[in-house]
């Protein structure tokens, strides 16, 4: 069998912690629900891990501060394995509540006070593993009910399953998250809050998800593009993103990739062909890759366009720069008003000296107007 390696984040246990006090207010209880929870959570991911290693994948679990996570790595596996795989956490925590349901409980407690301690152990041992368990499995992603949805939902309508299991996920999150406030559950309301943000998110992300994004090999070649990208090795990354926009035609990872040969266009001065690398993809382009295109769009002198994403683009990332090219903008538009505008903001957002910018003759087309002078001189 493969070594199965394990990471625990000291989170995991402040939280653990957390939820045994909130249960008990008491120093023994606490630890007994610490311990209950470890043992339940390692067994669940365990679970997991064992069912990749059969398949012939390495795995490695995660613990953290609201769960685990077992990351299986490897070949790609069937849609039957794969079902497989994520049904045997919920399976490893029945079958620790079943453990638990035969151990005689009344037995202990006849013990003394140890005896009433292990007792304890067994009763809370029942309690999270059968309803956690049972919570485990609604269709939500993170959740496994909603990787075990998406797995089924794929085997009918392919890489629309994700979108599928995201809408289904917002939607029973946002009930969950309302059913657990009403009955005073508000921590577990809290989490489904969470999942339910997470899932509108994703679904954000995920509106260019096409077939393509799903072929085999093409998330490993994005990451070992991004790998050499971040060791500076700019020349192979090309090369590795040039392949990757050949080897597919739309999608999410089409798009990153198209974003990140930009960004290498960009930064080696060549801004035309970064300007007409993202034309195509303006409306799937991450947060970073909108900045990057409104940038561009300035210096390809493409002018209507920086006006209409200004102030888009002002909220995410609200710098003098930013302003600036939306006020040169502007001028070039003859839009005193707005110009004048968009330079005060540049001199909130940064030290600017008005005086200076204003001296660029991307301000010739207002500069002799009344309403530019006034602002002019009330600003040098």
């Amino acid at each position: 069998m493969k070594k199965i390696p394990l990471k625990i984040a000291p989170s995991f246990f402040v939280m653990a912690a957390v939820l045994g006090f909130l249960n008990t207010r008491s120093m023994m209880g606490t630890l007994i629900w610490m311990f209950v929870i470890f043992i339940s959570v390692l067994f669940h991911e365990y679970g997991h891990a064992l069912a990749a290693t059969f398949f012939g994948q390495s795995a490695q679990i995660q613990l953290f501060a609201f769960g685990g996570l077992t990351l299986p790595q490897g070949k790609k596996l069937k849609g039957w394995q794969e079902f497989i795989v994520i049904a045997m956490g919920p399976a490893f925590g029945f079958l620790l509540y079943f453990g638990a349901l035969f151990i005689p409980v009344a037995t202990l407690q006849a013990m003394g006070p140890m005896g009433g301690y292990l007792a304890y152990t067994v009763i809370v041992t029942r309690f999270i593993n059968l309803f956690w368990t049972v919570i485990n499995l609604i269709p939500i992603l993170p959740l496994d009910g909603g990787h075990l949805l998406r797995v089924i939902l794929s085997g009918f309508i392919g890489h629309k399953s994700w979108k599928v299991s995201f809408i289904t996920s917002f939607v029973l999150s946002a009930a969950a998250c309302l059913f657990f406030f009403a009955v005073g559950q508000f921590f577990i309301g809290a989490i489904f809050l969470l999942f339910t943000f997470q899932s509108f998110e994703t679904l954000r992300q995920f509106k260019n998800f096409t077939k393509d994004d799903t072929k085999d090999g093409i998330k490993d070649e994005m990451k070992k593009a991004s790998n050499m990208l971040n060791t500076g090795d700019i020349e192979s990354a090309k090369k590795c993103l040039e392949t990757l926009l050949n080897s597919t035609h739309e999608g999410m990872i089409h798009t990153l990739a198209k974003e990140n040969l930009a960004k290498i266009a960009f930064q080696q001065d060549e801004k035309d062909k970064a300007y007409d690398l993202l034309k195509s993809e303006e409306k799937n382009l991450s947060r970073e890759g909108k900045v990057l295109f409104y940038q561009t769009c300035f210096y390809a002198k493409d002018y209507s366009r920086v006006i209409k994403l200004a102030g888009q683009i002002f909220e995410i990332e609200r710098s003098s720069e930013i302003a600036i090219m939306a006020a040169k903008a502007m001028s070039n538009e003859k839009k005193i008003t707005e110009t004048i505008a968009w330079l005060t903001a540049a001199k909130v957002f940064g030290e600017v000296d008005l005086p200076e910018v204003a001296s660029s003759k991307a301000f010739d087309e207002i500069r002799d107007s009344a309403e530019f002078q006034k602002f002019l001189t009330k600003n040098t």
